[in-house]
C-alpha cells in the first residue's frame, strides 16, 4: 500500500510545516527556531549508529536544551570518560561510546534516577566480570551487556567520587 504525500507539503505557497512523508517511510519534520539541542559530534554519531535520535524523545517530540554543566559535573564527566574507556568493554569501539555513556549519567544524575551501571561500580573488572556476582543475585560473573544497563544492584560501590555534582 502506497504511503499518502502530504498535499500542503507540494503546493509552493503554502507553509511548509507539518510532516512529509516520502515514498520509502522516511520523515522529514520542521523544527521550530531555538528549539534544537547541540551535542559532541562523537555523541551524535554513537547515538546515530545505536539507532537513538539526537535531540527527540522516543516519540518525536524536542528535547531542549540541557543546563550548561557546573564544574563537578565536568569533573565527574572526564572522570567516568577515563574509568569506561579504561574498562574496554567489547564491542565499544565506537568514537565517542564513553562521552555517551557518561552524558546518558549526567542526564540520570540531573533526573534523580536511583539507578546504576555495573560499569561504574567497583565491583566491575574491567568491564567484563562483577567481583560479588552471587550477592549480587546473578547467576554467573560474565556482565555482558548489563555493564551499561541501569539498575538497582544490592552490592553497588561507587568506584567514582561524587561529591559536588547535582543530585
Amino acid at each position: 500500500m502506497p504511503l499518502a504525500v502530504d498535499q500542503a507539503a507540494n503546493d509552493q505557497t503554502s507553509d511548509p510545516v507539518g510532516i512529509i512523508v516520502a515514498g520509502d517511510g522516511a520523515a522529514i519534520r520542521s523544527v521550530p527556531r531555538g528549539r534544537t539541542r547541540s551535542a559532541s559530534p562523537h555523541a551524535s554519531q554513537a547515538r546515530a549508529q545505536s539507532g537513538a535520535v539526537p535531540g527527540l524523545t522516543p516519540g518525536g517530540d524536542l528535547i531542549d536544551a540541557p543546563a550548561a554543566m557546573s564544574t563537578a559535573e565536568i569533573d565527574l564527566f572526564m572522570a567516568r570518560v577515563e574509568r569506561f574507556t579504561s574498562r574496554g568493554l567489547p564491542g565499544r569501539g565506537l568514537p565517542g561510546w564513553a562521552e555517551n555513556l557518561a552524558d546518558r549519567l549526567l542526564v540520570r544524575d540531573r533526573e534523580g534516577d536511583d539507578r546504576r551501571m555495573c560499569i561504574e561500580c567497583r565491583h566491575c573488572t574491567s568491564g567484563r566480570s562483577c567481583g560479588r556476582a552471587r550477592a549480587a543475585g546473578l547467576s554467573h560473573q560474565e556482565l555482558g551487556e548489563l555493564a551499561v544497563m541501569l539498575q538497582r544492584c544490592p552490592t553497588f560501590a561507587p568506584a567514582i567520587r561524587t561529591e559536588g555534582a547535582r543530585p
